[in-house]
Order: structure tokens, then sequence, then C-alpha cells
């Protein structure tokens, strides 16, 4: 049995096994090297004779007939409820089997089960020894406040700003498979603030822009049909910044201001990084916060966060990446900028990849904070993964402020452009 082919088991076929389901992966996973597969041909006949049982056999794919001790035989495959059991129990080693098609066998030792079991008795007892301090009334309120958040979109019953209806319907003509300029441009200017943005980041100093752009399909055919579709997603974002309580309105002014800043450092920082589109980060950094959206603006029910300021902010800092990624989810946002604000301002994030665009997000909101109380709290830009893996030349804390200060005028502009 020993030279028939075999991988390794995987997790879900592990956590499939009746002996093992209720282990935690953690430990399931010490099993993985150790237990493999056997991949065995039709008629392959499975015996085991006396002495002590060393190891446990499972089907898991493909058809067997087993002879239990009553001389019986059962056929079972490996779909069956029958296979998430040993093919013969721990204390008996005896075993009368055939394959009646091709087969895949896990084989686990025993001995290695038996250490997983000791490790897990150990920590079941650590766990009983030393229970979890119990959670402070605040912890509740947050797990409270994010469940029914989350019971409510997949219920419809969340009152949260729709995607304006211009940018859905721009986004909707840009993807269609007989869209031209042309086509897209009518869209557009049915909307003449959008056109005038539009042309206005065309001629940018950001493009490069030598020879000025007058009409909207010009400036759709320069952009490029992606951008030209994150660029009107940005423009009309503002809308779902609204409140109607003065102290909420303040908060949400204050929001967008932030959104704003981060928006366009993102846009300037992207222009360095090779293999980024300035008008997709500039799009990310302009929603990374939109998970403070539906908390402020449904901050009055729940009193605990309406009469106490300082509770809405804990609540905001702990809640807004998931309520964010949430409402981006129900939006229809692809995964790359869910991931980018579920991971805004997690400082120590390394995903041992390529940089990405949740890395310049991160750098940019550093940048932003450079200047206020904030700043005390957080890690210098240097000490991030992210500054490290952006490829930005010879990027020293101070060059990077050296670019930044360069570009404040395009920074300024971007901001001019949203506002």
């Amino acid at each position: 049995m020993s030279k028939v082919p075999s991988r390794r088991p995987s997790l879900q076929e592990l956590q499939a096994l009746v002996p093992l389901r209720h282990f935690p992966e953690e430990l399931l996973k010490l099993l993985i090297p150790r237990a493999d597969v056997l991949q065995l041909p039709k008629k392959t006949h499975l015996r085991q004779q006396g002495g002590s049982q060393t190891q446990l056999l499972f089907l898991i794919r493909g058809k067997l007939a087993l002879k239990d001790h009553f001389s019986e035989i059962q056929t079972f495959e490996g779909e069956d409820a029958r296979a998430k059991f040993p093919l013969a129990p721990e204390d008996r080693a005896e075993l009368d089997a055939q394959c009646t098609t091709r087969c895949e066998v896990l084989r686990l030792p025993l001995n290695a089960l038996r250490q997983v079991r000791d490790i897990a008795a150990v920590e079941a007892a650590e766990a009983t020894a030393n229970p979890p301090p119990e959670k402070s009334e605040e912890e509740l309120l947050e797990e409270r406040i994010c469940e029914d958040f989350r019971q409510a979109l997949e219920q419809n019953h969340l009152d949260l700003p729709a995607m304006p209806e211009v940018a859905s319907r721009i986004s909707s003509h840009i993807d269609s498979s007989n869209a031209t300029s042309s086509s897209i441009a009518r869209t557009v200017q049915a909307d003449p603030s959008i056109t005038a943005r539009l042309i206005q980041v065309a001629n940018s100093a950001a493009l490069g822009a030598r020879t000025p752009v007058r009409t909207c399909k010009d400036a759709i055919t320069r952009l490029g049909r992606n951008n030209t579709r994150e660029l009107v997603t940005s423009f009309v974002l503002k809308g779902l910044f609204q409140a109607r309580s003065a102290k909420i309105k303040r908060r949400m002014q204050d929001l967008w201001n932030h959104s704003t800043q981060v928006a366009a450092l993102c846009h300037v920082l992207s222009r360095h990084c090779p293999g980024f589109e300035p008008a997709r980060a500039l799009l990310i950094g302009l929603i990374h916060d939109i998970g403070v959206i539906p908390l402020l603006t449904h901050a009055h029910r729940y009193p605990e966060l309406s009469e106490s300021p300082e509770q809405l902010e804990r609540s905001i800092r702990r809640l807004r990446a998931d309520i964010g990624a949430m409402t981006l989810e129900k939006w229809g946002f692809d995964n790359e900028i869910i991931d980018a604000v579920r991971a805004a301002e997690d400082w120590t994030r390394d995903n041992g990849k390529d940089a990405d665009y949740t890395d310049i997000l991160i750098i940019a909101q550093l940048h932003a904070y450079l200047g206020t109380d904030q700043m005390n709290e957080l890690p210098r830009i240097d000490e991030v993964p992210a500054f490290g893996k952006l490829a930005l030349g010879s990027l020293s804390p101070r060059m990077s402020l050296l670019i930044l200060d360069e570009a404040k005028q395009e920074i300024e502009q971007m901001r001019r452009i949203l506002i």
C-alpha cells in the first residue's frame, strides 16, 4: 500500500470525518502532513489481521465492499454517512475490504491522532481553568450593533443610501458591449456637472496633458472607460454624506473632508507606483470610510450612541471596517475595493504579496494624519509593511514628504474637483 500514488488530505476532508470533526482547524492542520490519501485501483484488497491497530482508514471517494465482524458485506460510497467513520474501529485491527471501483482511501496514523487528542485535552483544561474575561458593556453593544446591521442588510431592512442613479446608469452603459466613446459621452452629458469634471480631470496636470480636450467624448477617450466609470462614481459620492441633525451634519462634513484628502493623496501616490490606476486609487480613498455613514445616520436607534459622543466614536473606530465592507458588498463593488476598505487602518498588514491598492490607502491615510493629534497614536510611515512594498524608488519618510509637498497643487486640484 505504501507504493501506490498518494496525496495529502485537505482540511475539508479531515473536517468531514466523525472522529475529527470536533477538533479546531489549528489542530487538524497538524494532521495534514502526517496523513495521506491513497489512490487505489479497482479490486484492491484492504486487509488487516489481529494485533494492535496502528492506523485508521477512511473511504474518501469511490465504492468499497466491507466485510464486517459478522462476515456480512456492506457496500458504500465515499459520499455515504458510513464513509465518515473508519473502516475498522480503533479497538479492533481486523479489516477485510475490497475496492469495487477506483477509490481514494485516507490513511491516518493512530499515534498522530492520539497526540492531537492530548493537545486538545490540555487546551480544554486550560480554557476551563482560565475562562476568558467577561465582555464589557461597550463590547456587547458593538457586537449587537454589528449583528443588527448584518441582519438588516441581509433582509433589506436597512435604509442605506443607494448608489446615485446617474452613476449606476453610466456604469451600466460603459459595461455594455455596444458602448462607444460617443455613446458614453451622450449618457454622461445628461449631467453637466459630471461632464465638466471629467474634462477638468482629463486636462489636469495629473495626466500630464499638453493638448487640452474640449469635449466630453475627447475626455472619455483620453481617460479610458474604466477610469471614466470610477471617476463618475467618485463625483457623485458626496451626495451620500448628508444628515438631518446639525450635530451629525458637522461630523459628516468632517468625514467628507478627510475622505477627499485621502482620495487625493491616493491619486498622487498611485502615479508614483507602477501598475496602479490613479482613478481607481482615488475612488478607494474616497470610500474607505463609507462604513461610518450608516453608523452616523442610524445612531439615533441606539441611545447609548446618540447620548454619548465618546461611545459613538469608539463604535465607529471598532465597526467602520466591517460595516463598510457589508455596505460595498450590498452595492456590488469588487473584492479589491472591499478588501481595501476592510484593512484601511490595519497598519501592520502584510499579505506577503506584491503591493496593492490597500497599501497605497494605508500610506495615504498616514500622510493625511500628519500634523494632527491622531499622529501620536500611529506608527511611523517607514515602520509599516505597506511603505516598504510600494515601488517608489529610493523612498524614505523624508522623500515621501517631498513628493507630497511638490504635489500639493495637484492634491488641492483633485480635492476641488471632488468637492
